[in-house]
């Protein structure tokens, strides 16, 4: 026969994995008819798609004949560790040199811990914690669901977070940062955002986001820099969107040997307030996967952006 027909599609050792978010990836199902000449590389396809959910260690795929001119098509996983956690451990300067110059101090450091909790109801969601301490601190709540909608086309995301320094770089002098140093805090940040994404069939995907802020700054700060704010001010109300579209065909998301990836950004920023201000960019990328063949690959990646001219932007909004 030169066609078969699907009966089944069948999921093994996704224990905590649910099944209809691996559906959603396939452009296999029950009932459909495959010619038999493509039916190794339709599995192989389905199979990278699997893989790049990045939910699995390993994803295999194969099928049987259960009678004549039809099959099940069966494909077996193995699991991540979902929960995961890791040291968080910087330095404030810019590099080891620059730390190592200023003394090698353990108190211009960084240090925390990151929780992440990925897939933590078995639909790829990611429910994320860090906290920082040292030389600035910083806590952070994080939670994303890509799939709220029946369809699983609609996805969403949520940040919160707040930080506090008594160090803060407050200007730079002939490319040498200046810092105010002290016992007291002198800048307070709160912030929040909320993301939405839109995926149309398997590759592409827009995103909208949302961040709002709130920061203070101490007198000390401005008498400094009076330019670190917006007009000299020791507050701002910053608001930020983004909209982002990006095209993902690669084989493999995390070490891509074949396919494409396109993506275009739009970022606008809105210093809030009477006599406010507003700054905008835009960016582009593009990288092609190419199989040589003979064991050789070639890629190539290209990046373009565009900002707005004749801004004054503030000291606190470029770092």
């Amino acid at each position: 026969a030169q066609y078969v027909i699907i009966d089944s599609v069948i999921f093994k050792g996704n224990e905590k994995t649910k099944g209809s978010i691996l559906r959603r990836e396939l452009d296999l199902n029950s009932g459909d008819t495959v010619q038999v000449a493509d039916l190794d590389a339709r599995l192989e396809f389905n199979r990278r798609k699997l893989t790049n959910t990045n939910l699995f260690i390993l994803v295999k795929g194969d099928y049987t004949q259960n009678k004549p001119e039809h099959v099940v098509v069966t494909y077996e996983f193995s699991e991540q560790w979902y929960l995961l956690g890791y040291p968080i451990f910087q330095l404030a300067d810019r590099n080891l040199n620059e730390w190592w110059s200023k003394g090698h101090s353990f108190g211009r450091t960084i240090y925390g811990a990151h929780l992440i909790h990925n897939n933590f109801m078995g639909r790829n969601e990611k429910l994320s914690f860090k906290a920082e301490t040292g030389f600035s601190q910083r806590v952070e709540l994080g939670y994303s669901n890509p799939y709220l909608d029946r369809k699983k086309t609609i996805g969403l995301g949520l940040a919160l977070s707040y930080s506090n320094s008594t160090n803060i770089i407050y200007k730079t002098d002939f490319d040498k940062l200046k810092i105010l140093s002290g016992d007291k805090i002198v800048r307070e940040r709160w912030a929040s955002a909320l993301s939405l994404r839109k995926r149309f069939k398997f590759y592409d995907f827009q995103f909208l986001e949302f961040r709002y802020s709130h920061s203070v700054v101490t007198d000390t700060v401005l008498k400094l820099n009076p330019n670190y704010f917006f007009r000299g001010l020791n507050e701002q109300n910053f608001l930020q969107l983004t909209y982002a579209f990006s095209y993902d065909f690669r084989d493999n998301a995390a070490y891509p040997l074949r396919g494409r990836k396109i993506d275009f950004g739009y970022n606008y920023s809105q210093i809030m307030g009477p006599n406010g201000m507003n700054f905008w960019d835009v960016r582009a990328a593009a990288a092609y996967f190419l199989d040589l063949k003979s064991g050789f690959f070639f890629s190539t990646e290209w990046k373009a952006k565009y900002t707005q001219e004749n801004r004054s932007i503030p000291f606190a909004n470029l770092q």
